[in-house]
């Protein structure tokens, strides 16, 4: 077996916690279920993360990195206002259908943050940051929005929501759809242009 870094193994043992987050969610994801996964000694993974909640910190940082990339490069930078949210949400919910669960179980540990006094802050700075990484798409298309700050706030707004639903509705028609409409309707005097 090949010995990892520090850095390598912190990495290993964060995928793992995430696909066990995805696959069972928040309540489930014990730092043993973890470690098995991340197949290392219960031991090792404290010594990288002293504490589940520094663990799920690490997760949070990562998948709070991993949505604003993904933010700034869903759409083709020329992209109107209507094609960039089009793009983000059906990107975001491809993400859904190609791993289920994702989406949900991303929900769930921010939940889970808030819900925690220590924790609370991440999830805040998740939501400010992606606030901001969306405002900022949004200023660059060739029609921004009136006020792209609000925008970004409906837009996260609409897919928490729209999570939820399409986890606990999977059979409704016309939600993605209906959550475009709802997210152009905050875009102002754009979606005309």
């Amino acid at each position: 077996m090949t010995r990892l870094s520090q850095a390598e193994r912190r990495e290993q043992i964060v995928a793992a916690a995430r696909r066990v987050l995805v696959e069972q969610g928040v309540p489930a994801a014990t730092t043993r279920r973890i470690a098995a996964e991340a197949q290392v000694h219960v031991g090792l993974l404290h010594y990288h993360f002293a504490t589940k909640d520094e663990l799920f910190a690490a997760v949070m940082s990562q998948i709070t990195a991993d949505l604003v990339d993904y933010v700034r490069t869903a759409s083709p930078e020329e992209a109107t206002i209507q094609r960039c949210v089009h793009d983000l949400l059906t990107g975001a919910m491809a993400a859904e259908d190609s791993l289920p669960g994702i989406e949900l179980a991303y929900l769930q540990l921010t939940i889970a943050l808030m819900r925690s006094p220590e924790l609370s802050a991440l999830a805040t700075a998740k939501y400010q940051t992606l606030l901001d990484a969306l405002a900022e798409r949004f200023r660059a298309t060739p029609n921004p929005p009136e006020d792209p700050d609000q925008l970004a706030l409906v837009f996260l707004t609409v897919l928490d929501g729209l999570v939820v639903l399409t986890s606990a509705l999977p059979e409704a028609g016309g939600l993605l759809a209906a959550a475009e409409r709802t997210i152009l309707s905050g875009a102002g005097s754009a979606t005309t242009a």
